[in-house]
């Protein structure tokens, strides 16, 4: 049996999704959802994806957060990209 490794799915309400961030992912760290029952499942198969983790081993941890910022999350996150790649 291959060790558990938890992954934080912070989500956020934006325009009828919800934002997915999840921050134990060093590159593609986004993801989105319709509804939060979809979460877990979103977050895993972006894990196996990214990571190559066996789906037994991912847990995901859901936490929702209200918008603060008025800047999407989705933009926001395209400016983090776009300074990595300078």
């Amino acid at each position: 049996m291959a060790p558990v490794t938890v992954y934080t799915a912070i989500c956020e309400r934006e325009d009828g999704w919800w934002v997915i961030t999840v921050p134990e992912l060093e590159s593609v760290r986004m993801a989105r959802a319709r509804a939060l029952r979809e979460v877990p499942a979103t977050v895993a198969d972006l894990v196996v994806a990214m990571t190559g983790a066996d789906p037994a081993s991912v847990e995901v941890n859901l936490r929702t957060r209200k918008r603060t910022d008025p800047t999407p999350a989705t933009e926001l996150h395209h400016q983090g990209t776009e300074r990595r790649r300078a």
